[in-house]
């Protein structure tokens, strides 16, 4: 299975902390201590008392990151992960995203998409059109699950040409301190292609 992830460029981990309030879809465009402050050793104030980044080894093990077998609330809660993809040089790239309920990315601090729709995650739900620098690529998602369903995340990075980037690595990191991400304003959109249904 690990080599039929490899070929479709599946992100299988990830750090993660949470959940946070997304009662009544307040969440979505509520500014929690991770967007304010990208330091993993650093705790935060959730929903139900203090949280922090961690990593739970396994829960992508078919593919799809399964955040609700590591958190509890699942519904209504807002929940970010993190990873960082490792680039041997430049190059654009595709990133496929599949997310519960509303949600935000950065990469390298960047906003690249501000959706604030409410779905259940679906595998290649959106592409994203991004460019990867050499070396480390820190990609940030918000997802603010509403009722949307459980909290799964489908990622997955491959070259323009949909061809796994060679050499590319992907960490889940359990230390370090990032740049924080870039406000996006309230009512803002960003949204990628839906290859699944823009045909």
């Amino acid at each position: 299975m690990n080599d039929s992830l490899d070929a479709i460029g599946a992100i299988r981990n990830v750090a993660f902390v949470g959940p946070f309030d997304d009662e009544n879809g307040i969440g979505y465009d509520t500014a929690y201590g991770p967007e304010l402050d990208l330091d993993l050793s650093r705790p935060h104030d959730g929903l139900r008392g203090e949280v922090r980044w961690r990593v739970v080894e396994g829960l992508g093990r078919t593919g799809t990151i399964a955040l609700h077998e590591a958190l509890r609330p699942t519904s209504e809660v807002v929940v970010y992960a993190l990873a960082v993809l490792e680039a041997p040089a430049a190059t654009a790239a595709t990133l496929y995203l599949g997310t519960p309920g509303a949600t935000k990315a950065w990469l390298n601090a960047e906003p690249i998409l501000a959706d604030p729709d409410h779905h259940p995650a679906r595998f290649d739900q959106t592409a994203l059109s991004v460019h990867l620098r050499r070396g480390e690529n820190v990609l940030l998602l918000k997802m603010a699950s509403g009722t949307a369903g459980p909290l799964l995340l489908h990622a997955r990075v491959v070259d323009a040409d949909g061809r796994p980037i060679r050499g590319l690595r992907v960490k889940a990191p359990t230390a370090g301190r990032f740049a924080a991400p870039r406000s996006i304003p309230a009512g803002k959109a960003i949204r990628g292609a839906r290859p699944l249904v823009d045909r």
